[in-house]
């Protein structure tokens, strides 16, 4: 398996934005469909390890850039709007059933895409489950009360400023060659979090933790026991607050934030994985 079975592909976003998004498709006819949806700052192509797993399983996977992340437009760095990035989402997700037509639908995401998702999961009843890591639901200690009251003030005037330091390779994992590789890939933004991009996650957090009860389908919510990033208890909170009756909460024991780039990747993808399988047989007619 390489990244020659995926495809780049292209669609047409909220208000009519082209957007960037990987495809793959199994060899034979998918036995259902994931959407793959990456955090902050990184990109879809950070996730091929997933994807490939994924499609080596027999599914059809989408992982979009997020808006003004990777190659999507428009500003780097700059999400723009929850609603906006609600709307590619749902285009994204009726993309994926014509890739897997009647076969059950899957949201493998990581921080911010987990954070998104439960926004989108609480607004749209075609997914049979979701495997969610590192869902930041809690804001980081780093970022201060004052900076989170100044870009909720700047978002509609000077929406691109940038107010808060956030890149640091060696909090997402603990392989040093990754960091190296995180450094030098030109789509990872490395700026500082700009005032709309903040605000509208915050505005994404206070909707999550209200939508949180009327998630009712099966979730895997699981997070680096080391992570740096989003604090443990974050993840805590989203599983004791689900409405799901199926749901299931594992910490990855030592690894940080990016499970999905340390060196025990094998292990985390395999159990995301396995835990899919089992649904989507459960799903299954």
């Amino acid at each position: 398996m390489n990244d020659l079975l995926i495809e780049h592909w292209h669609y047409q976003g909220w208000r009519g934005t082209q957007m960037f998004a990987r495809r793959a498709m199994p060899v034979t006819s998918p036995i259902g469909g994931v959407l793959v949806i990456h955090g902050y700052a990184e990109h879809g192509g950070r996730h091929q390890d997933s994807i490939l797993a994924l499609v080596s399983e027999g599914y059809a996977v989408l992982a979009p850039d997020l808006r003004g992340h990777g190659r999507s437009p428009k500003v780097h760095g700059d999400l723009h709007s929850l609603e906006g990035v609600m709307v590619d989402l749902a285009r994204l997700g009726d993309h994926l059933q014509q890739l897997a037509p009647g076969k059950p639908l899957f949201i493998l995401a990581h921080s911010m895409g987990a954070l998104l998702s439960i926004n989108l999961l609480a607004r749209e009843q075609r997914w049979a489950g979701a495997v969610l890591n590192g869902t930041p639901l809690k804001v980081p200690e780093r970022i201060p009360l004052l900076v989170q009251k100044i870009a909720k003030l700047l978002a509609n005037v000077t929406p691109l400023l940038p107010l808060q330091g956030y890149y640091d390779a060696t909090r997402g994992c603990r392989d040093p060659k990754e960091h190296e590789t995180s450094r030098a890939d030109p789509f990872q933004y490395k700026g500082k979090m700009r005032a709309r991009t903040g605000a509208e996650l915050l505005k994404a957090l206070t909707a999550a933790l209200d939508a949180l009860p009327k998630i009712k389908l099966p979730v895997l919510v699981t997070h680096g026991g080391e992570d740096e990033t989003v604090v443990l208890a974050a993840s805590g909170t989203l599983h004791a607050n689900l409405g799901a009756i199926d749901k299931e909460f594992h910490i990855f024991d030592g690894l940080k934030h990016e499970v999905h780039r340390e060196p025990e990747r094998a292990q985390v993808i395999h159990r995301w994985v396995t835990w899919i399988k089992r649904h989507t047989k459960e799903s299954s007619p």
